[in-house]
């Protein structure tokens, strides 16, 4: 049995909803604490058996809940540490309520957001904005726990593309967190994604799958047990906690994390009983590209063999220890097989790319196959080093004299994050290392504070187009507010380029 919080206490008919719904999705809300649930309307327009489902655990108060960490303390959002500076309530932007605690302002918004593969709005943006309200520079961090409840029943299993099925307490950490998780309820009916990294949504520093009891008790540190099972219906039922580890914000200073939850749909195709799921990220920043199929046999008689075969594109290789084709032998009627593949490549490279699979089934004498292609974008460029040749002879170091990387001109306030975060990553930048000096001259210790300071706007610049290209391509999905932030970005760094030119460091 889950342990709810004080607010149990109270009967359910005293609880008062606010709901936000489109024609797939119904986001309810108590209209006085920081606590909501999801359901169905239509869901998947395409799957009619997903009409009406929960897709978080409904029971009042709800269990999706997000920690607040505060200089090392961890604080419920919403709890009776804080106030509520604003009570729940529906806005043009979604569901808003702001609470505080310890000088830090934090507003939770919930809305109704296009599907990543589909395009129909079927997914729930979950946004917090966090902002230090103090005179002092504070350590803030959150972790959002999503306690999944699909129809009726809670999950044991997550999939993840690419790297196959989680049965068990797991985490994954920085670069080895997935695009996106998926489940689904026990009839296989309804199908669920969370989002963990595209345009508008904020990567997390971790993911751990476990049960929701265990995340629940431990509000941050939490022991796993990687031999613990997940269960469907008992204290081990499977949850998902997003963490967002603590950064310092200065006075004034805000953090915005956005994350998306929602109904998982895949690319199918299918012929003659045979009913393919090809699973890709639609854009990749850098190799392996992880590949995965679900192929379903809905024929009366069993086959001998199913094979799936995996085309590369062209200049791609399998991972080591992938083969090209995957076999199964002896497969019944109505049963599923799934296939995981991973591309690698070396080397810079950027555009669209096919993967095509082909199926191939054998019952007897008889043989049917047929071949589904998705395409993924990329766009990555290999790290490149600039080595910088001099005929000056650097004498031995002398910790006494070492030069640090201190602009020499004015700096404008640095702009607050963008809304867009975790777009395409282009490592190509130029880095200068710390020079330490002993007997240079005062001209040349300047020049080599110049060529640092040059070198800091070229790498900022670099990382700055990365996220100018990824907002150029999805420029139809911004909000003013995004159009807004950009164009102050812009002017920045346009300054920064006069203040250069004005000490005569660069020329046109």
């Amino acid at each position: 049995m889950k342990h709810l919080w004080f607010l149990a206490l109270l009967p359910s008919s005293f609880w008062g909803l606010l709901v936000l719904s489109n024609t797939y999705l119904a986001i309810y809300h108590d209209e006085n604490q920081a606590a909501f649930y999801i359901k169905t309307l239509e869901g998947d327009p395409d799957n009619p058996q997903d009409n009406n489902a929960y897709l978080l655990y409904n029971k009042l108060p709800p269990t999706t809940i997000a920690t607040i960490r505060i200089n090392n303390e961890n604080i419920l959002f919403g709890s009776e540490k804080g106030h509520y500076e604003q009570r729940p309530k529906i806005t043009s932007n979604g569901i808003s309520t702001i609470w505080s605690v310890r000088g830090i302002t934090i507003e939770q918004t919930l809305s109704l957001a296009p599907n990543p593969v589909t395009g129909t709005s079927n997914q729930v943006r979950i946004s917090y904005k966090l902002v230090n309200t103090t005179k002092k520079n504070a350590s803030v961090g959150l972790r959002l726990l999503l306690d999944i409840y699909l129809k009726e029943s809670g999950v044991a299993s997550f999939d993840i593309p690419g790297r196959g099925r989680i049965t068990k307490e797991t985490s994954f950490y920085q670069e080895s967190i997935p695009e996106y998780w998926y489940t689904s309820s026990r009839d296989g009916s309804l199908k669920v994604r969370g989002s963990l990294k595209g345009l508008e949504i904020t990567t997390p520093s971790r993911v751990i799958f476990a049960s929701w009891n265990k995340l629940y008790d431990n509000l941050w540190d939490v022991p796993l047990n990687t031999s613990q099972s997940l269960q469907p219906s008992s204290q081990y039922s499977g949850a998902v906690a997003l963490y967002y580890d603590p950064i310092t914000l200065a006075p004034e200073q805000s953090l915005l994390i956005t994350s998306l939850y929602g109904i998982h749909s895949e690319e199918s195709f299918s012929t003659n009983d045979l009913s393919l799921s090809l699973i890709l990220p639609e854009e990749v920043k850098a190799p392996p590209i992880p590949v995965s199929s679900e192929i379903t046999y809905t024929g009366k008689i069993p086959l001998d063999s199913l094979s799936l075969t995996l085309t590369p594109p062209k200049g791609f290789t399998l991972a080591e220890g992938d083969s090209n084709t995957i076999t199964y032998l002896k497969v019944t009627p109505e049963e599923k097989r799934k296939a995981f593949w991973n591309l690698q490549r070396t080397g810079s490279i950027a555009g669209n790319y096919p993967v095509k699979i082909t199926i191939t089934a054998v019952a007897g004498n008889f043989t049917n196959t047929f071949s589904a292609t998705k395409n993924f974008f990329i766009n990555y460029r290999e790290a490149e080093s600039l080595i910088v040749k001099t005929n000056i002879a650097i004498p031995e170091t002398s910790p006494s004299n070492e030069i640090t990387n201190a602009p020499l001109i004015p700096t404008p306030a640095q702009p607050s994050p963008m809304v867009i975060t975790n777009t395409l990553v282009m490592t190509n930048t130029i880095t200068l290392t710390n020079i330490t000096l002993q007997t240079y001259p005062p001209h040349i210790t300047a020049k080599i504070r110049e060529i640092q300071t040059i070198s800091k706007l070229i790498d900022d610049l670099t990382r700055e187009y990365t996220l100018w290209l990824a907002i150029y391509r999805n420029s139809e999905r911004l909000s003013q507010k995004d159009i807004e932030e950009l164009s102050r970005r812009i002017l920045y760094y346009e300054e920064q380029i006069r203040l250069l030119k004005g000490t005569n460091r660069i020329t046109n």
